[in-house]
């Protein structure tokens, strides 16, 4: 997961978050929602991978052991070494990538509806200033003179699809 900086402010009745623009007109609900991360699915992925490679680091050993490669306990001391090594380093990758998922911290996202969609428009880990956005946002649609602008760190999860007018770059890799 990466971050951006980018600048969310209405100027003459447009709402622009970075280089989107939604017409104030337009905008039918704006809220915050909790970024929601599917920690038990992630433990669930751990324990499958776990016993997957430890399966695995079993199959291969009866493997070698049958097919003749071990023929002293020299050989299959080695072997179980090297397998069990293997195992255990692919075992800790993924644990390290388990407790990074366990241990991030809250992260809220300020949801803006059109009158066609739902957009997720910026992830945050300042819950207090999406509200204020949210405020700022309903009063604007309200007063024609409002303007604001707000420079937020946004959190860019996964990637994102640009598939909108002659620009288009297709699928671009966080």
């Amino acid at each position: 997961m990466k971050t951006e900086r980018i600048e969310v402010g209405v100027r003459q009745r447009v709402l622009w978050i970075g280089s989107e623009a939604y017409p104030l007109s337009n905008i039918s609900r704006v809220s915050t929602a909790d970024v929601v991360y599917r920690k038990g699915a992630a433990v669930g992925r751990f324990i499958a991978h776990t016993f997957f490679w430890l399966l695995l680091g079993v199959i291969v050993l009866v493997g070698l052991f049958v097919g003749g490669v071990l023929q002293t306990d020299d050989q299959t001391d080695l072997a179980i070494k090297a397998v069990g090594g293997l195992v255990g380093v692919l075992i800790l990758v993924r644990l390290v990538m388990l407790l990074a998922l366990l241990s991030r911290r809250s992260l809220w996202a300020l949801i803006i509806e059109t009158a066609g969609a739902t957009h997720r428009a910026v992830i945050s880990g300042d819950r207090a200033l999406l509200n204020t956005l949210v405020a700022e946002i309903v009063a604007a649609i309200n007063n024609p003179a409002a303007t604001f602008s707000h420079t937020v760190t946004n959190f860019v999860m996964g990637d994102q699809y640009n598939q909108l007018g002659r620009n288009s770059v297709g699928r671009v890799s966080s």
